[in-house]
């Protein structure tokens, strides 16, 4: 099995990293619609999670389920802020985990004032 993760980059030519072989599998995650050139007839188009499932998985990462009808809103709006992305929305979420005192109106407010921040540090941490 080999993975490649990431591989946005259309300059990046993925066939001088594939083995000589007829065994095995080869595994490509990408938002370029161009990789599609490696495996024209086995590949599988993700789709951005659906607001219910967005909302899941930020409850189930932050450990709250009994939310108020403003806490209720604020993590609607933070999963739109987040634009259904599952690694902005599990991380938002263990932060929240981990910090009880963090009410989601409190975090989707600093996020809104500081959306580079917050991206930056989800994107460093996953290097």
């Amino acid at each position: 099995l080999m993975i490649f993760d990431n591989s946005d980059n259309p300059d990046l030519d993925l066939w001088k990293f594939f083995p000589v072989c007829s065994h095995g599998n080869i595994f490509i995650r990408s938002q370029n619609k161009a990789c599609i050139k490696y495996a024209p007839e086995n590949f599988y188009r993700v789709e951005e999670m659906s607001n219910e499932e967005s909302f899941s998985v930020l409850l189930k990462a932050s450990h709250r389920f009994h939310l108020s009808e403003a806490e209720h809103a604020a993590a609607r709006e933070l999963i739109r802020e987040l634009s259904h992305l599952a690694l902005a929305i599990v991380q938002a979420g263990g932060y929240l985990n981990h910090h009880q005192h963090v009410k989601f109106c409190q975090y989707l407010e600093s996020f809104k004032q500081d959306k580079s921040r917050y991206l930056r540090k989800i994107s460093v941490r996953f290097r």
